[in-house]
């Protein structure tokens, strides 16, 4: 696949199975900062944590963007995210 170029389709797909992937655990973020806040443990770094991953998701729909906005013959790069 990347010695001929980037399969565009497939690249769309798998960022927007990571973008839903990254929604899912957001959500379950929600439910582990109720838990914590009951228990009054890791209530800090859980929102950091789920600050991140509200982060890489917006990060992840941009990348989604970005490769549906890319013309035809552009040379899309991939880098680790």
């Amino acid at each position: 696949m990347c010695t001929d170029g980037v399969n565009r389709g497939q690249l769309q797909f798998l960022l927007e199975v990571a973008e839903e992937q990254t929604a899912l655990v957001g959500g379950w973020m929600k439910e582990l900062a109720h838990q914590a806040g009951h228990a009054g443990l890791a209530e800090d770094e859980i929102a950091a944590a789920a600050a991140s991953l509200k982060a890489a998701r917006r990060s992840l729909e941009d990348a989604v963007d970005a490769v549906k906005g890319a013309p035809a013959s552009s040379g899309v790069e991939v880098t680790v995210v």
